[in-house]
C-alpha cells in the first residue's frame, strides 16, 4: 500500500529543505568571505558578485573599488546599501572593512601597546630599552620603576650589578635586559615591604630571606630571558640559567609536566645558590657567606 503525506507533512519537510539550504549558503558565505578577508583580489570579485545579488545590480558593484566610483558618495556599495564598513567622519577615518562589521573577520589588529614611560637614566633608542620594551614583562618593569621614580643608572666603573635601595646600577657587562628585570625585582621587594630585615636577630632567617629574595629575582630574569629570545633579541645567560633549564629538560623527559618541571627547574636555581656554587656579581662571595657578613657588620 502506498502512504501519502498529508499537508502538514509535506509542509514539514518543506521546511527542512529550507533550513538545510540555509544552512549550506550559511557555511558557502563563511568559506568566501573567509578567503575574501586574506586576498584581496578574491575580496574584489566575491565583494563584486555578492554586490550584484544583493542589489540586483542596482548599485555601483565594480570588481575595482576604485573604479566606477561615484565622487559624491565615494562610500563603497555595502555601506550604501547596509550601512557597513562605512567611512570615517571628519574626527577620523575607519578603515575596518564591511566584512570585519558584518561577521567578525578580517578585522584590522588595533590593539597596540600601550605607552611605556622610561625611568630616569635610560636611553630610550638604546638596545636595552628595545629589548625591555619588546615584551610584556619588560614593558611592565619599565613603567613601574618610572612610576616608583627609581633612577638606572649604567655606571662604567661599577662592579656587577645591584639595587642600593635608592637606585638600580648596571656596570659593564650587566647592561642586560633580564639583568634589569632582576634588579627590580629587588626593587620591588623593598617598595612592598618584603626585603630581609637585617635588624632581626636571628642570623639564618636573615639570610635566608636574602636568599630567597634572590632566587626569586634570578628565576624572573631566567623568564625574562627566555622571552626576550623569543622576540628576537640577545638575553645574557648565567649559570643559574642553565641549572634551571638542565633539571626542566631532565623533568620533561623523565615524563612530567611543564609545572612540575618548573619547580625542578626552581629548585636547581636554589640548589645553586644555598651550596655555594652561585656568586655574588660584586665580589664572588656565596650568598651565604655575603648576607652572613652583612648580618655580622650589624650585629
Amino acid at each position: 500500500m502506498i502512504r501519502t503525506q498529508g499537508r502538514h507533512q509535506r509542509g514539514q519537510a518543506t521546511l527542512e529543505y529550507v533550513a538545510a539550504i540555509a544552512a549550506a549558503a550559511v557555511i558557502v558565505i563563511g568559506v568566501v568571505i573567509s578567503l575574501a578577508a586574506q586576498h584581496s583580489e578574491f575580496r574584489s570579485l566575491a565583494g563584486s558578485a555578492l554586490c550584484k545579488v544583493i542589489t540586483l545590480g542596482s548599485a555601483g558593484c565594480s570588481e575595482n573599488p576604485s573604479q566606477e566610483q561615484d565622487p559624491e558618495d565615494p562610500e563603497p556599495w555595502v555601506c550604501t546599501v547596509f550601512g557597513w564598513g562605512c567611512g570615517g567622519n571628519e574626527d577620523g577615518a575607519d578603515d575596518t572593512p564591511w566584512y570585519c562589521d558584518l561577521f567578525g573577520i578580517g578585522c584590522p589588529d588595533d590593539q597596540a601597546d600601550p605607552p611605556v614611560d622610561l625611568p630616569q637614566g635610560l636611553d630610550a633608542d638604546s638596545d636595552l630599552v628595545e629589548t625591555m620594551l619588546s615584551t610584556e614583562r619588560g614593558r611592565l618593569t619599565l613603567q613601574w620603576l618610572a612610576d616608583q621614580g627609581i633612577e638606572v643608572e649604567i655606571d662604567p666603573n661599577a662592579t656587577g650589578a645591584y639595587w642600593d635601595g635608592t637606585k638600580i646600577v648596571l656596570g659593564p657587562g650587566y647592561e642586560d635586559a633580564a639583568v634589569l628585570v632582576h634588579e627590580a625585582n629587588h626593587a620591588r621587594y623593598t617598595a612592598e615591604g618584603r626585603s630581609a630585615d637585617i635588624s632581626n636577630p636571628d642570623r639564618d632567617a636573615y639570610v635566608r630571606a636574602a636568599i630567597d629574595e634572590e632566587i626569586d629575582g634570578t628565576i624572573q630574569q631566567i623568564y625574562a630571558a627566555r622571552e626576550f629570545r623569543a622576540a628576537g633579541h640577545d638575553a645574557a645567560t648565567n649559570q643559574s640559567e642553565q641549572n634551571y633549564e638542565n633539571a626542566y629538560e631532565q623533568a620533561i623527559q623523565d615524563g612530567r609536566t611543564e609545572a612540575e618541571a618548573d619547580r625542578a627547574g626552581r629548585a636547581a636555581v636554589a640548589e645553586g645558590f644555598y651550596n655555594g656554587s652561585i656568586t655574588t656579581s660584586n665580589n664572588g662571595q656565596s650568598y651565604v657567606d655575603y648576607y652572613g657578613d652583612a648580618w655580622d657588620r650589624v650585629h
